[in-house]
């Protein structure tokens, strides 16, 4: 696109000028993750907002940390995982400075129309996504995409959690499974590391705006 590169602040600014720098012989675009996300408030979330807002709603109805383990045996161990890794996203989705309510949530089933959320919920996180400016749109739609988990997201904008409790919220089943049946290397080490660039570069740009 032809629009002008221009961000908020001047750190912000100086440290995408680094990440250029670091291009020499070919630009490599996944190594500058904060240039890749100011391009896309600039380019595409500015252009398309609502579209952005419902985007992220999509994963509301079918949020990853609604999906709990059962108590069977064989689920036991997850479900532990589960309860230390979204403890305290599930305590803030529910508090004042979250959105005051209990999300729905189930066992293994998929509520193919999405999760009954209750009603004021929804609202609240509508209403939290429109006011939101392009940039923190921006990394909502980023980290709720990685995560596949819009309160995760909101969480992450909104300072809840640390780039490292989201990342560890967003991947428990993925980990529980390499812990059982052992790491597949160019597959689970790539989402690792690929989690890891997106949630830690959207977390930087927040602390720099």
């Amino acid at each position: 696109a032809k629009n002008p590169l221009a961000v908020p602040s001047l750190p912000l600014a100086l440290t995408i000028a680094n990440e250029w720098d670091y291009q020499v012989d070919y630009i490599e675009p996944d190594s500058m993750p904060l240039m890749k996300i100011a391009s896309t408030a600039i380019d595409q979330v500015n252009a398309e907002p609502e579209y952005v807002r419902e985007n992220c709603l999509r994963y509301l109805r079918n949020d990853t940390v609604c999906y709990w383990a059962t108590d069977s045996e064989d689920d036991r161990l997850l479900k532990k995982n589960q309860e230390k890794k979204w403890k305290k996203l599930h305590e803030w989705i529910e508090s004042e400075e979250g959105l005051g309510h209990k999300p729905a949530f189930t066992t293994g089933l998929t509520f193919f129309g999405g999760l009954p959320h209750p009603p004021e919920l929804v609202e609240e996180a509508e209403a939290r996504l429109e006011r939101m400016d392009v940039w923190e749109l921006t990394m909502m739609q980023s980290v709720t995409m990685e995560a596949k988990s819009f309160f995760i997201g909101l969480a992450v904008v909104e300072g809840a959690l640390t780039a490292e409790e989201a990342i560890d919220a967003s991947r428990v089943e993925e980990e529980f499974q390499i812990e059982q049946w052992g790491l597949v290397e160019g597959g689970h080490d790539m989402d690792q590391l690929n989690n890891g660039i997106q949630i830690r570069a959207s977390v930087v740009f927040k602390d720099m705006l």
